[in-house]
């Protein structure tokens, strides 16, 4: 059948660089002109690195001391994998200013990862026009785009690692014992960028050791030898990584807190083929099920399970075959057993997007041979319009970063507060530099803005009434500020906020610029700070 949008695999590969690079340009000009933002778990990520700099312990979080908040103390962090803060960090050292260093972080992440799932979906035996297809699905994805726009960390450093890692395991065969022994430092090099690879991982040593087992014509010794150096160098990169950092703390996995439901069953089925078509996160589905979105999630689940059908019937026997079986039991499997152990793991596509990027050759070319051209057609038009919604998310994204103030001059940008309100915040950081100073912010990302003071994040936007209240810090620092946003109850918020801090008794409670400033009614510095930055120039 001819190609809905016919491509010349002579031309794709004289072409197609030069066409991947100028959008990756685009995208990385657009970044540096408008700084991105830090995702959530980023910015609690960097409130590490922002401890370390102010001579924390390696990757400890350094925060007041509940019992005595005019002392410290520091904790060694499992929760977040370091990469998404250490190698952007790395050029902060360097003196690069934070959105100059996120956007590189991301530039790179996303060509090298380009570069090597072109070569993984070329190893796995799909041919040129097939690869091409995919690379300009791919490079035009929602979530593609928005990781210019939001700094995901993991999600871009697992982008750019994985490939890479892949093409090791496909090369098995010729090498296996070299593989095998640098099994321990790939595995400890895809946590240290993404907790989350270590799933990935399980998937490369099982289908590289069923290859091994089912191998034709070699001795069964031989085999059996190649399959224990297999496995002897996962389990001693598992236990380097166990002795040294994940026993350290809890993760994600470990921590149980999420009730169960049918979405577990349904999401993980929904999200994969959802995050190759496209990379968002149907967070709709998940969070609204009651809705509308939420009666589409079976709907969904039934069809990416046709799709999957599709897909094991032409690709049975096949390499790509093989891994796209593994891939699919073992990482489902998982997400399901973690899901039924209720740990803090969500199923948004994000997570299984390794699988996703997996699934999307083959899913491309099933939509350039499998279907009729009707329904080839009718498939152009919803990946259009799904590429259009998401462009106008992202436009949204970015229109929003140029508005917001920045962290720093070329700093990374902060929408959660207004210019004047982070402006204010910023004098007051000055004028308590040298002292004991401690503030509490509700926005993680606003420790880079306030690089003088000791800081707690104290999410009073997210947290309850009843869970602030039970909150409790005791003792006096020299000078105290508590702020959070005038949206909602925040005044409410912010008494109560006030009330947790046992060692003061009288409160000065300021709205400016949308945002709540509590600071004690003594406190003249601060005071006079946020009086200095509210009087018009």
């Amino acid at each position: 059948m001819p190609d809905p949008v016919p491509i010349d695999p002579s031309t794709a590969r004289r072409r197609g660089p030069w066409f991947f690079a100028g959008l990756l340009a685009l995208y990385a000009v657009l970044a540096l002109a408008i700084p991105p933002r830090l995702f959530w778990d980023s910015a609690k990520g960097f409130e590490i690195w922002w401890s370390m700099e102010r001579g924390g312990p390696f990757n400890g979080l350094t925060i007041p001391d509940s019992g005595d908040i005019t002392k410290d103390t520091s904790t060694f962090i499992v929760w977040w994998s370091p990469g998404q803060y250490l190698v952007p960090g790395a050029l902060l050292s360097a003196g690069v200013p934070s959105g100059v260093a996120l956007t590189l972080v991301t530039l790179l992440c996303h060509a090298f990862g380009l570069w090597g799932w072109h070569r993984v979906w070329r190893a796995l035996g799909f041919d040129e026009r097939t690869v091409w297809w995919s690379c300009a699905i791919l490079v035009t994805q929602g979530f593609f785009i928005e990781a210019f726009a939001v700094y995901h960390g993991g999600e871009a450093l697992l982008f750019g690692f994985l490939p890479w890692a892949l093409l090791l395991a496909l090369r098995w065969r010729d090498r296996p014992f070299y593989i095998a022994a640098a099994l321990p430092l790939a595995i400890a090099a895809g946590a240290f960028f993404k907790t989350s690879f270590l799933l990935f991982a399980a998937i490369l040593v099982a289908a590289c050791a069923w290859r091994e087992v089912r191998r034709a014509g070699e001795p069964l010794p031989r085999r059996a030898g190649r399959v224990g150096a297999l496995a002897a160098g996962a389990a001693l990169g598992l236990a380097l990584l166990w002795w040294s950092f994940y026993s350290r703390g809890a993760t994600p996995a470990s921590t149980g807190e999420r009730p169960w439901s049918f979405l577990d069953v349904l999401a993980p089925l929904a999200n994969p083929w959802v995050a190759a078509l496209e990379g968002t996160q149907p967070r709709d589905w998940i969070e609204y099920p009651s809705g509308a979105w939420g009666a589409l999630l079976p709907v969904v689940a039934a069809a990416g399970a046709w799709i999957l059908l599709r897909l094991y019937r032409r690709h049975r026997g096949t390499e790509y075959g093989t891994w796209l079986s593994f891939a699919l039991l073992l990482y489902l499997g998982a997400f399901l057993v973690l899901y039924a152990l209720k740990s803090h793991v969500d199923y948004t596509a994000r997570h299984l997007r390794p699988l996703g990027l997996l699934l999307l050759p083959g899913m491309a070319l099933e939509f350039r041979e499998g279907l009729r051209r009707e329904w080839r057609m009718a498939g152009l038009a919803v990946l259009a319009a799904a590429h259009l919604y998401c462009a106008g998310i992202n436009a949204i994204l970015f229109a929003e970063n140029a508005r917001a103030p920045r962290a720093s001059p070329y700093g990374y940008s902060i929408p959660r507060i207004g210019a004047s309100a982070l402006a204010a915040l910023q004098r007051m950081d000055a004028a308590c530099a040298g002292s004991n100073a401690l503030f509490a912010l509700s926005i993680p990302e606003a420790r880079g803005a306030t690089p003088h003071v000791r800081f707690v994040h104290f999410p009073i936007e997210a947290a309850s009434l009843e869970q602030i209240r039970a909150t409790a810090f005791r003792g006096r620092t020299e000078h105290l500020l508590i702020a959070l946003p005038l949206a909602l109850d925040g005044r409410a918020r912010a008494v109560a906020a006030a009330e947790a801090f046992e060692g003061y008794q009288r409160w000065r409670i300021v709205a400016y610029d949308g945002w709540i400033f509590c600071s004690p009614s003594d406190d003249e510095v601060l005071a006079r700070a946020l009086e200095q930055a509210a009087t018009p120039r």
